[in-house]
Parts: structure tokens; C-alpha cells; sequence
């Protein structure tokens, strides 16, 4: 059954037992609105210069919330590898040759544990 359900996201809408995915759709509007709207009014405010103090309207980051983002990542990887890098250049590093070119994948949970 786990080998089935990556493949709904390729069942067309009319099929049977597939009326999901167009219930998705049309909440997805929904949802989008609702996510952006709060986030609209207070730049509209801010634009008439009517906006109250918040943090929405005073900081273009939200710095200790980004930081403390960033330190829980960093203390508890989500993934056990990182974002692919490529070399740019012929590289020699602990003694293995690297060729220009190569994806190289950090081993996020190793280097943490």
C-alpha cells in the first residue's frame, strides 16, 4: 500500500475514487487567500501610513525568529544530507581527487552526531 500513494499525485481528476484532487483545487484558492490576506492588509496599512506597531509593519526580517530558525536547524537537521554543491574547479581534499564538476552531498547527520 506505501508504493501506491506517491502515484495518486498522477491519477487524473475524472478517474474514479480521484474527486481529492479536485476538491484540492478548488480549496486551494482558499487556502492561498487566507495565508496571504493578514500579510496584505498590514503592507496596505503600512502604505497609507496607518499601520500600528507590530512586527509585521516595523522589521523587514524577523531576526530572533529567523535566528532561533537557523539554531534549531542546525541543532536537529530535518534531512541526513544537504543540498548537492558543485565543484567548480580540480580539487584534492583529504587525498581524493575531485574532478571539476562533480555533485558532491554533505552528510548533514553525521557531521551533527
Amino acid at each position: 500500500m506505501v508504493d501506491i500513494i506517491p502515484s495518486l499525485a498522477k491519477v487524473p481528476e475524472w478517474f474514479p475514487g480521484a474527486g481529492f484532487k479536485r476538491l484540492a483545487r478548488e480549496w486551494k484558492q482558499t487556502v492561498e487567500e487566507m495565508v496571504s490576506a493578514p500579510h496584505q492588509f498590514v503592507k496596505d496599512q503600512m502604505a497609507a501610513g496607518i499601520a500600528p506597531r507590530s512586527f509585521a509593519s516595523n522589521r523587514d526580517s524577523l531576526p530572533y525568529t529567523e535566528a532561533l530558525a537557523k539554531e534549531v536547524h542546525r541543532w536537529h537537521a530535518v534531512g541526513p544530507t544537504a543540498l548537492a554543491h558543485r565543484v567548480m574547479e580540480d580539487d584534492i581534499h583529504d587525498g581524493y581527487y575531485i574532478p571539476k564538476g562533480t555533485l558532491i552531498m554533505a552528510n548533514i547527520w553525521f557531521m551533527l552526531n
